[in-house]
């Protein structure tokens, strides 16, 4: 019963021999391999020149070729691992900027245009959306009177860069509804009306945001 209680133990083992090996690799190719690559009158003087001629000399080889293996590929998994992770991230933050709303997008086109843009972040529903999504940061100065001034984060800068129609598209919608809403008014009432000059007059202003 013993003896198979071993035999059940041995992967075990190999498993935690493995693990150890590979904590220690980094640390080990550095001395291994100055015993193999060194000049032998540099050994000689580093009184290291016995170890390598010994029999030891050719586990201290395979020691080296192990660790240097195992670094290699502890780094070529870590860095596939972050470009899946990297391109799992970019996956999920374009398939939020093609689902946001015209107000969510108005935001963003409007600090992209200026560079910086004042908008209510604590107040206004769609800033504070795209803030939990890091896709903008505003300034904690501000008041909700004033708003707060906000920037766009580095990787929706970088969105927007790698598809330029996102907001040109956008903003070439808003214009012609624009257009469409002040045309509609002025064809509305033939006399003069105060209120309608107005709203015609914002909206003309609104209209040059986006040409």
């Amino acid at each position: 019963m013993s003896d198979i209680t071993k035999i059940k133990d041995i992967p075990v083992t190999i498993m935690v021999a493995i693990g150890v090996i590979r904590r220690g690799a980094k640390y080990l190719i550095i001395p291994t391999g100055i015993i193999i690559f060194f000049p032998d009158t540099w050994l000689n003087k580093m009184q290291l020149l016995k170890i390598k001629t010994s029999s030891f000399g050719m586990w201290i080889s395979i020691v080296f070729w192990v660790c240097i293996s195992i670094v290699i590929i502890d780094i070529l998994t870590k860095n596939l691992k972050n470009s899946l992770e990297n391109k799992k991230k970019h996956k999920k933050f374009t398939m939020i900027m093609n689902t946001l709303t015209d107000s969510e997008k108005d935001i963003i086109y409007k600090i992209h245009k200026h560079d910086k843009y004042k908008f209510d972040a604590v107040g206004d529903a769609s800033a504070t959306k795209l803030k939990s999504f890091k896709i903008i940061y505003c300034s904690t100065i501000g008041s909700i009177g004033s708003g707060f001034s906000c920037g766009l984060e580095q990787r929706t800068r970088e969105f927007i860069k790698k598809n330029p129609s996102y907001l040109s598209e956008y903003a070439k919608e808003q214009h012609e509804n624009l257009k469409k809403a002040i045309k509609d008014l002025e064809q509305e009432s033939s006399r003069y009306d105060y209120y309608q000059e107005q709203t015609i007059e914002n909206l003309e202003y609104q209209l040059k945001e986006y040409e």
